[in-house]
C-alpha cells in the first residue's frame, strides 16, 4: 500500500535519517537533499552546530502536517513529486519557503500567482487575507499581490472585512484601499418618476 506524504516523513528510512521534531510529531528528512533547496537546511549541515552532530533538530513552534505541506513540495514522495500550489497548502508554503529560506518555491509561487491556475481558483476570504499578510510581510511586489486583492474585491465584503478585523491595523488600512480600487462598482436601480407629481414644481405652476 502506498504511503501518504504524513506516513512516508514520519518513517525513518536509510536515506531519511535525519530528525525533525515539532509540537506534534517527529519528522525523518534527507537533510543532504534538504540542503539543496534550503538554505536553512544548507547552514545547518555545513556549520559547527549540534544538530548537525546529533542529526536532528527541533522547530517546537510548528505542527508536523504544516511542515509536511513544505516538504512534500520539495522532496519526492514514492518517486513522485507533487509541485502543486493549492488554497490548502498555499499559507505553508509561504510561510516555510520564507523561514527556511526556500527561494525555489518562492518563484513557484509568484508564477501561481500572476498565472490562469490562481486567476480560476476559489479560495476562502481567510486564506486570502492570510496569505496577503505573508505575501505583504516578505515583500512581494504588486504583480503578485494584485491578483489577490482582486479576489478579495470580488467577494462578499461583510465576510472580508471580519477577516481583515483580525490583522495588524496598519497592514489592514493598506488592505482596505487595495481592495476597494478592486471592487466593482455597483448602481442601484432607480424606478422612474412621477413626470407630474406633486413634488415636482413644474406640476403646479400654473394652477
Amino acid at each position: 500500500m502506498t504511503p501518504t506524504p504524513q506516513e512516508f516523513f514520519k518513517t525513518p528510512s536509510n536515506l531519511r535519517t535525519f530528525r525533525i521534531s515539532t509540537s506534534t510529531d517527529d519528522l525523518f528528512v534527507n537533510i543532504q537533499f534538504l540542503a539543496e533547496y534550503s538554505e536553512f537546511f544548507n547552514i545547518m549541515l555545513n556549520g559547527e552546530f549540534r544538530e548537525k552532530q546529533e542529526m536532528k533538530a527541533t522547530i517546537p513552534d510548528v505542527e508536523a502536517d504544516d511542515l509536511i505541506d513544505f516538504l512534500s513540495f520539495i522532496c519526492p514522495v514514492n518517486y513522485k513529486l507533487n509541485q502543486v500550489i493549492t488554497e490548502s497548502n498555499i499559507y505553508n508554503l509561504l510561510y516555510f519557503s520564507d523561514r527556511l529560506m526556500c527561494p525555489f518555491i518562492k518563484e513557484h509561487i509568484k508564477k501561481w500567482l500572476i498565472g490562469n491556475e490562481f486567476k480560476a481558483g476559489t479560495y476562502t476570504a481567510d486564506v486570502l487575507v492570510n496569505s496577503a499578510v505573508l505575501l505583504h510581510t516578505q515583500g512581494f511586489g504588486g504583480a503578485e499581490m494584485t491578483p489577490v486583492f482582486k479576489k478579495l474585491g470580488s467577494m462578499n465584503l461583510t465576510q472580508v472585512s471580519k477577516t481583515l478585523d483580525i490583522i495588524d491595523p496598519t497592514i489592514k488600512a493598506i488592505f482596505e484601499e487595495k481592495i476597494r480600487v478592486h471592487t466593482p462598482y455597483t448602481f442601484a436601480r432607480r424606478e422612474p418618476g412621477n413626470q407630474w407629481g406633486d413634488y415636482d414644481y413644474r406640476a403646479r405652476i400654473f394652477f
